[in-house]
């Protein structure tokens, strides 16, 4: 597969799976705000300081723009390793999705195209390491580092989304 095509598909199935969290956040918490059993769920846990869906949009966005900068960038340089380490993090992140939804027996936001998606980037990411000149060290390094960045952006966005909130709402 060519490295744009990897990236392209990369980006395209993040957006995805963000659009499904964005579009049933709202309604997934309304219903399940009073259900006990929920209370440890990947989006209950948070229910009262969710960030708003405009400031989760654009939390969504700037994520975006750095996932598409560093794809342009690894495509422009035939990096394959920087593709799939942020395909292999986003892939990993879908986990506890589909965990969730299996322990609670309940679709939650993510979660439908988590379990597409999911089998889809792995039989992707097999397929390039089998068919491509891939530097396994550079590639679990990229994978490291760019899953604790990557980490380090997402708590930093939530840290300030409350900040975000009061400025969108002024």
């Amino acid at each position: 597969m060519e490295i744009y095509k990897l990236s392209f598909i990369a980006i395209v199935l993040f957006m995805i799976h963000e659009f499904e969290e964005v579009i049933f956040i709202k309604k997934f918490v309304e219903e399940n705000k009073v259900v006990k059993d929920m209370k440890n769920e990947l989006f209950m846990k948070k229910k009262g300081n969710y960030p708003s869906t405009e400031t989760l949009s654009l939390m969504i966005a700037e994520e975006f723009i750095i996932l598409s900068t560093l794809l342009f960038i690894a495509s422009e340089i035939s990096m394959y390793e920087i593709v799939l380490s942020l395909f292999i993090v986003y892939i990993a992140h879908l986990v506890p999705h589909m965990y969730d939804a299996l322990r609670y027996r309940k679709f939650s936001p993510g979660s439908r195209t988590s379990f597409i998606i999911f089998p889809l980037g792995i039989l992707i990411i097999w397929n390039v390491i089998l068919n491509k000149e891939i530097n396994l060290v550079i590639l679990i390094l990229c994978v490291i580092i760019i899953g604790f960045l990557m980490i380090l952006n997402l708590l930093f966005l939530h840290k300030i989304s409350k900040k975000i909130d009061r400025y969108l709402w002024k």
